[in-house]
């Protein structure tokens, strides 16, 4: 319940799907049970680094552009990464398959695994990355198919034959159909943005797809426009080293007006050519109107340095995303788009009434006043014939009609189009199910949700993952929230995140830590590149193990993965104040977070937690909680800190009580809330009160209490119940506190405990001369051995 300490947590976070990022909590790490997650950047030395900010952050950008800037405009630039999910191999996929080609060739084994083979002396190029094989993918082309370019030619083809534009394509080309933003530039050969425009609208673009036609580009256009920089795949296009390593002059300047007037959002594209990588560096710095929004994997490479330079120098943003298609139903969803399915209906369905009149009147004429049919009506008649149905009752046999008084029932045609469409379920992904699930009004239909979604995909098992988690953390239904756990982990047994989340359950909910440690090991076996797993068992290990030495390791290791990982700052700092006591590193780790996320109110809260109560420093500590609270006027924490802060160190007490119950109003957090609320009612007198509060927060000690607590905060409310369990509990309370105080050597820092333990011996407690020296000591201003004459303190 420790309310000033800089090492608790807030709260108990809310574990994520995989497409929903949830908040971060206290300086004290709290899990983010999870999906999709975007990775800091390194920062190069002596070289400033531009911003990140998250995907929705642009999304919520190109609206208020869109919206209120009319005379700025946005261009896309599209790399091999945006055609994935429309069933196009990447640059990286070509390469692993042109690996296994090539290893087959040199060593006739066509069974065995060309990676362990592969390096760039074998493959006969200058360089070969298994992280990064999209950076190799000009130069193996050009050693695949220079003798033969022609069969290189085919091979793309044959990759892209049966690509269909997937669902960011859809609104990408309502975008460009029906907004000012009608550009695309890409170094991809395929045709869906071209097929996109075709199916999802009534426009078609100009496609520029050779440089020749680089004269008809310009920046003002009235129709959409794409310009292939390394030409349409049936136009010879450009793979090879050479080819791609310059761009050619007719683009450049056709480009370099593009980009004075439109900002441009890169998704899909690593920069790995020399011809509009090369292009993209030349740019004065500061002329692209907007600067650029440089979307990249989160789950692949960084960007490159060079595209980070770029990016800085344009004065733009990196935008880590899961994918192409997330980033565009975002972009719809601020745009207000309908998902097109009732656009490509009546689309389809116009289309077939115009042939079917087109049919009748044709037919008509053809056999008006003619005794002798045509070919053509022959051909239409013969039609006919083949359709009759294989099997004929009595009555139709009685009753056919002649071939002229056939007709078609466009009603009765329209009626079973729409029985069918009924009878047939909406297809949708379970992340469309997801976004429903998260948009519902209530508890209610959001599991409503859940159960419908779940029996159209019984297999999801990120459904059955994230259906897990509202039973669990809303429901508190954990005997059904541990089944669809299993069905998660029974449909998808290695996905990690689910492991993760499983293990969190089994030691928040169950207590089973064993269980749960085996599960954070599946987890990290399972992606041992995803730092919040890692996070996850640290914590685990420094909580409830309190294995401080594998804890502290296992933080490093994260670190080293990405020294500005949020989750791992936090816990290492919170491990250094409470165990190691190294508080200037600590501090640096807290300012790094700050550096981090200057806006963000986790990150100021502690912080300020920290000024109070390590550095003593409480104006600049009150600054701190200020920019915090101003930032977000309900978030508990913050509220509660600054109410301690208020009653500790100014002495206001009237204004402390109102951000206490402010905290409280917020209904976040344990009971642990009410506890420096309690010892601000004993301050003002308000003895009765103050006690029947606290007593409220001792009966909750056990099996109430967040596990994702600091220890500063249970061994505060242990030594409340020392105070208060009478006339016998007091000693079991008493055993639990000097566990923590002498084997794990944690203290609560100042708490103003003076009304307190007054009240208590004034009341008559059995151990009343030893209150005052327990009490320094859980403060840290005694030792434990100044308690050794004490007899309960002996035989606890």
């Amino acid at each position: 319940m420790r309310d000033t300490s800089v090492c608790e947590d807030r709260r108990a976070a809310k574990r994520r799907d995989k497409t929903v990022t949830p908040r971060s909590v206290v300086l004290g790490f709290s899990p983010a049970r999870h999906g999709c997650r975007g990775q800091g950047m390194t920062q190069t030395q002596g070289q400033q680094e531009p911003p990140t900010i998250s995907m929705v952050a642009l999304a919520n950008r190109f609206k208020t552009i869109h919206s209120t800037m009319p005379d700025r405009d946005f261009a896309f630039v599209l790399g091999a990464g945006a055609s994935r999910s429309s069933g196009i191999k990447g640059a990286g996929d070509m390469v692993r398959d042109w690996v296994q080609l090539l290893y087959c060739e040199a060593t006739g084994d066509g069974r065995g695994d060309g990676e362990a083979w592969a390096c760039a002396e074998a493959l006969k190029i200058s360089r070969y990355d298994r992280d990064d094989r999209a950076a190799c993918y000009s130069e193996l082309y050009h050693r695949m198919y220079a003798r033969d370019p022609h069969l290189g030619y085919a091979y793309l083809e044959h990759e892209m034959r049966e690509a269909e534009p997937s669902y960011g394509y859809s609104v990408l080309a309502r975008i460009m159909d029906g907004t000012r933003h009608k550009v695309v530039i890409t170094t991809n050969f395929d045709n869906l943005v071209a097929d996109s425009l075709s199916i999802f609208s009534k426009t078609y673009p100009l496609v520029c797809g050779h440089e020749s036609l680089a004269g008809f580009i310009s920046p003002k256009v009235r129709r959409p426009l794409v310009v292939k920089v390394h030409r349409d795949l049936l136009l010879a296009p450009k793979s090879s080293p050479d080819e791609i390593n310059t761009l050619p002059e007719a683009f450049s300047g056709a480009l370099a007006e593009i980009f004075r007037h439109r900002t441009p959002i890169v998704i899909g594209y690593g920069g790995n050519d020399g011809s509009l990588m090369k292009f993209l560096k030349d740019l004065p710095s500061g002329s692209i109107p907007g600067g650029v929004y440089w979307c990249y994997w989160d789950e692949g490479p960084a960007p490159t340095t060079e595209v980070r330079q770029f990016v800085e120098a344009q004065n733009g943003c990196l935008v880590p995303i899961p994918g192409f298609d997330e980033l565009m139903l975002l972009l719809s969803n601020e745009l207000e788009f309908e998902v097109p399915r009732n656009f490509l209906l009546a689309r389809a369905e116009e289309r077939a009434r115009r042939i079917v009149e087109q049919f009748e009147t044709l037919h008509n004429r053809l056999n008006s006043g003619k005794n002798e049919p045509s070919a053509a009506t022959a051909a239409i008649d013969s039609r006919r014939e083949a359709v009759k149905p294989v099997a004929q009752t009595p009555v139709e046999q009685t009753e056919q009609a002649s071939p002229e008084t056939v007709s078609i029932d466009l009603d009765a045609v329209s009626k079973a189009v729409e029985n069918t469409i009924q009878r047939t379920p909406e297809p949708m992904f379970w992340w469309q199910w997801e976004m429903r699930a998260k948009n519902a009004k209530d508890i209610e239909e959001r599991d409503r949700i859940y159960q419908e979604a779940i029996e159209r995909n019984p297999d999801s098992s990120e459904l059955c993952n994230n259906y897990a988690l509202l039973l669990e953390n809303e429901r508190k239904d954990y005997d059904k929230a541990e089944r669809y756990y299993k069905r998660a982990l029974k449909a998808d047994s290695p996905h990690a995140n689910i492991l993760g989340n499983y293990g969190m359950f089994l030691e928040n909910v169950r207590e089973n830590y064993d269980e749960a440690e085996k599960y954070y090991c599946l987890s990290i076996a399972s992606d041992t590149k995803e730092q919040s797993h890692i996070n996850h068992y640290a914590h685990f290990l420094y909580r409830v193990r309190k294995n401080y030495d594998k804890a502290e390791q296992y933080y490093k290791q994260s670190l080293e993965m990405d020294p500005n990982n949020v989750e791992a700052l936090r816990g290492y700092a919170v491990l250094l104040v409470e165990v190691r006591k190294e508080y200037d590193k600590a501090e640096s780790l807290l300012k790094q977070d700050l550096n981090i996320r200057p806006s963000d109110v986790v990150s100021l809260s502690s912080y300020a937690t920290f000024l109070m109560d390590i550095r003593h420093d409480y104006d600049k500590a009150e600054e701190y909680y200020t920019k915090a609270i101003t930032l977000d006027p309900e978030d508990e924490y913050s509220l509660r800190s600054y109410a301690t802060f208020l009653r500790l160190h100014r002495k206001n007490y009237k204004k402390a009580e109102q951000y206490f119950l402010r905290a409280i109003a917020t209904q976040s957090g344990d009971v642990w809330r009410f506890g420096n609320h309690a010892l601000l009612l004993l301050d003002t007198g308000r003895v009765d009160e103050g006690l029947a509060m606290l007593n409220r927060v001792v009966e909750n000690i056990e099996g109430k209490i967040s596990k994702e607590s600091s220890p500063r905060i249970i061994v505060a409310m242990w030594l409340y119940a020392v105070c208060l369990r009478l006339p016998e509990g007091w000693r079991e309370a008493l055993a639990q506190l000097k566990k923590w105080l002498v084997a794990d050597k944690i203290v609560v820092g100042e708490r103003g405990l003076g009304s307190l333990i007054e009240i208590i011996k004034q009341r008559g407690h059995p151990a009343a001369e030893w209150l005052e020296p327990l009490a320094a000591v859980c403060m840290g201003k005694a030792e434990p051995s100044t308690l050794d004459g004490w007899d309960a303190w002996r035989d606890a």
